[in-house]
């Protein structure tokens, strides 16, 4: 019972990091040569120890986590999405209508949310109760009714996107070189994941 409610609230833990490693993200640089893609890379003096290097893999480990659609379980997660969908589209709707109706609005939001995490859909599904839908540029928006799945989606994502963003600065982190291999001629092997 615990762990059902656990993955209704948002992993706010997840976003703290270690001063060092909110440091070191902090002194990072860019290194571009031509033809090549860009590099991340620390400025002189600057390296990252063994222990920031662990801080910073457990923290986008933590991340990562926080945005897995199924963890802790896949089932119990499936369970909550169906829960919050359905208490959503009672709640915003008059009524369910009949059961086959039901079944498939149900049956395509999860389709269109079977990648979120359920602590995300219920801040969706808040922020929407709350008329907080800003920023999507829908324009008018009748909070009366359910979002759309496609609008409902773009509101998780948004509650995911701080996250999201932790994820991709942490990857950067762990991809930067120090500044003579970053200005070293030889093409250097880094991979990390663009902000979208």
């Amino acid at each position: 019972m615990a762990k059902d409610l656990a993955i209704l609230q948002a992993p706010e833990k997840a976003l703290s990091l270690p001063p060092p490693v909110t440091w070191l993200l902090g002194t990072l640089e860019q290194t571009k040569w031509p033809g090549r893609e860009m590099i991340w890379n620390f400025p002189t003096g600057i390296t990252m120890k063994p222990e920031e290097r662990s801080d910073a893999e457990t923290a986008l480990a933590a991340t990562q986590k926080a945005l897995d659609a199924n963890n802790p379980d896949r089932q119990v997660c499936s369970k909550a999405r169906l829960s919050l969908l359905t208490r959503a589209l009672m709640a915003f709707s008059a009524g369910l209508g009949p059961r086959e109706e039901t079944d498939a609005k149900i049956e395509v939001y999860l389709g269109a949310l079977g990648d979120v995490p359920p602590w995300a859909i219920k801040g969706a599904i808040s922020a929407w109760a709350k008329g907080d839908a800003g920023g999507l540029g829908m324009g008018g928006i009748n909070y009366s009714f359910m979002p759309a799945p496609a609008i409902l989606h773009a509101l998780c994502e948004r509650e995911m996107r701080p996250y999201r963003e932790q994820e991709a600065h942490l990857e950067r982190l762990l991809s930067a070189v120090s500044l003579d291999e970053a200005m070293s001629p030889k093409p250097q092997v880094v991979a990390f994941r663009r902000i979208p």
